[in-house]
């Protein structure tokens, strides 16, 4: 029953949620995909899948890619990904993708460890025994129908051992004595009645219902809900339209009335900050409810201003990494949780405000204490360069302002890493940006404004005319002949030419600029595919840009002014994919005699996992006679050779 509110004292979730970890998305791959990039994994794809954890196959890029570089066979990698997918809230860096293959093994011990941990912690859980003294003092009958044979009885559940005595033929949470559903919402002043229908059957979902009243710090009513005994939810009015009696209506209002008047039980009265923190060290010493014992924890935790009792109570709790995160705790026990085995310990430890960059220097050989390290705007920097060997920290430090520009220049040059559009937006933000740094992300809708302060020139004018095509090319083509552009100028008026210019002198001239001709590394192949996109492009230039092996043979494929001897140059390429074959086919403007070498290539492939192509080629409007014939014999769908059948004929 009922969701558990959890109680607003320091509790382990609340630390996990708190904590700087690294959170992305990872991208699924499909099976067809994954098949057709690593086909000699055929049988481990099959293994991942079936045993996928996550049901969306978002870990098998990942997989594959580890057991490509063979630091583990399949079984075991599955059963990594597992314990990752199950644990992962555990671990420091929950991004499985940034785990590479070299880190593998570290990744799996650590899972490992988490695992042990966990579960020797629910080994130690005691069974409840329901007290019947505390059953006794922990209901009250607050209405019972009138008559011989009463309908209805009501009780004022005020404890545990009441909640699980007379809710156990539910499906209640707070009759479960292994859990602290009960305490939740005891703590968070919330009122309990039990309404039991003694006319029907125990297996009926109306024999039992429960209503919990929701209540503010002055015990004011904020919110009912209902609840039969299959633990489904519903609302009042619901209630009292299903049974359809009056008498359920003059039950709620009583049980409102009863509910508003209830004093607050100890629990509220903890979590609202209403006990001294002297009476709560003593209650915390006398009482035996693990549960309960843990709210008094919680509540001296952040209550306590005494660094005494603090380390009192740190050197005699089991869980004393509750305490940790007191900012009256001493340093001394902050830096003992800073070494703790425990990782949540030394997370609950890193949150403690007085912490000192000493005290993390001298830790550091924790990896979530780099982490924290990495954040630190008073961090030295010779660590910041140390941190700055390890992957991991790179999302921290490119977002922490301390980070020197060489650093910037590091983590940018990564090309897998610095492609994220946080990671460009975090580097172009950052107050050690220079303008060598901005120029690499120079396309990004954002760079303008930073080149633009860094550089004290305005291009905003310059860059939105060729954006909006309202430089004529003629004047543009003069314009960057005249040498008396920037860096920046040049790099906007190339690539307008590139897409728009047909004259082959200025093209030619731009093919032959060297690497050292452009602000950024990417700039050449940026121009080349603007040069691809150009529907006015000279085939000079065209049949150039073929034959280099830089440019991908799709990129070429998507010009609409493609020929068959071009065509000839690509399929001669080693790197020519399938996907090519899509993208020529896809131009509605392929000359037949295009169409006809295309066909005739592909049939010889006869796979049918990229049928569909045949089917395209059917289907374009220029396709001739003889190549539909082809088809019809082909491998092709049923519906494909009918439709290519009724063109011939017409």
């Amino acid at each position: 029953m009922f969701v558990s509110r959890l109680y607003k004292l320091f509790t382990l979730s609340t630390v996990i949620d708190k904590a700087n970890l690294y959170l992305k998305i990872c991208n699924a791959i499909s099976k067809e995909k994954a098949l057709h990039k690593f086909p000699e994994f055929a049988k481990e794809i099959e293994l991942f899948i079936s045993q996928d954890p996550s049901s969306s196959k978002k870990y098998l890029e990942w997989q594959l890619n580890i057991l490509k570089s063979q630091p583990a066979l399949a079984p075991e990698i599955a059963d990594v990904t597992n314990l990752f997918h199950k644990y992962h809230p555990f671990l420091e860096n929950k991004e499985l993708n940034s785990y590479q293959p070299q880190d593998f093994t570290e990744l799996s011990e650590k899972l490992q460890t988490i695992k042990e941990e966990r579960e020797a912690k629910k080994q130690k859980r005691k069974t409840y025994n329901i007290d019947p003294a505390k059953v006794a003092c922990g209901h009250k009958i607050v209405y019972t129908s009138p008559g011989e044979n009463p309908k209805y009885e009501v009780l004022l559940i005020t404890n545990k051992d009441a909640s699980m005595h007379f809710g156990k033929d539910s499906r209640w949470c707070i009759r479960r004595g292994d859990k602290s559903f009960f305490e939740d919402y005891d703590a968070n002043n919330v009122v309990f009645f039990f309404i039991f229908n003694k006319h029907l059957p125990k297996t009926d979902k109306f024999a039992q219902i429960a209503l919990s009243y929701q209540r503010d710090a002055q015990n004011n009513i904020l919110e009912l809900q209902c609840w039969d005994a299959f633990d489904t939810q519903m609302v009042a009015a619901d209630v009292e339209q299903e049974l359809d009696d009056n008498e359920i209506h003059s039950i709620i209002n009583l049980t409102e009335s009863i509910a508003q008047a209830q004093p607050k039980s100890l629990l509220a009265k903890i979590d609202s900050g209403e006990v001294p923190e002297e009476e709560l060290y003593k209650l915390y010493l006398k009482e035996n409810n693990p549960e309960t014992k843990t709210h008094l924890l919680g509540a001296l935790m952040l209550q306590s201003k005494n660094p005494d009792l603090l380390r009192k109570l740190y050197n005699e709790t089991e869980e004393h990494y509750y305490l940790l995160s007191n900012k009256y705790l001493p340093l001394d026990l902050v830096e003992d949780g800073l070494g703790d085995e425990d990782y949540n310990a030394r997370q609950v430890a890193l949150e403690n405000p007085n912490i000192t960059m000493e005290l993390l220097l001298r830790n550091m050989d924790k990896p979530e204490i780099k982490s924290v390290i990495s954040n630190r705007t008073d961090a030295p920097l010779p660590v910041i360069y140390e941190l700055a060997k390890e992957r991991k920290y790179w999302t921290n430090l490119i977002n922490n302002p301390i980070t020197p520009s060489e650093i910037l220049v590091l983590i940018s040059n990564d090309g897998h890493f610095s492609a994220s559009d946080g990671v460009q937006s975090a580097v172009l933000e950052h107050p050690n940006l220079t303008l060598e740094l901005a120029y690499k992300f120079i396309d990004r809708g954002n760079a303008l404004k930073r080149i633009e302060d860094l550089a004290g020139k305005n291009y905003t004018l310059f860059v939105g005319d060729l954006k909006n095509y309202r430089l004529p090319i003629y004047k543009a083509e003069k314009m960057l002949m005249s040498n008396t552009l920037d860096d920046v100028e040049k790099h906007y008026l190339r690539k307008y030419i590139a897409s728009k210019s047909a004259n082959e002198t200025i093209l030619s001239e731009l093919l032959a600029l060297k690497d050292s001709d452009f602000i950024t590394k990417e700039d050449k192949s940026n121009l080349r595919l603007a040069m691809c996109h150009n529907k006015y492009l000279p085939l000079t230039i065209l049949e150039a840009l073929a034959y280099d092996k830089d440019i991908n043979p799709g990129n070429i494929a998507l010009n609409p002014n493609i020929t068959t001897d071009i065509i000839k140059i690509l399929l001669d390429r080693e790197d020519f994919s399938p996907s090519t074959f899509a993208t020529l086919v896809a131009n509605q403007k392929l000359s037949p005699d295009a169409l006809r070498l295309v066909a005739n290539q592909w049939l010889q492939y006869n796979d049918d996992d990229f049928k569909g192509i045949l089917h395209m080629i059917a289907i374009h409007p220029n396709t001739p006679a003889d190549v539909l014939k082809k088809l019809i014999q082909s491998n092709m769908s049923d519906p494909a050779k009918e439709y290519a059948q009724n063109r011939i004929i017409k």
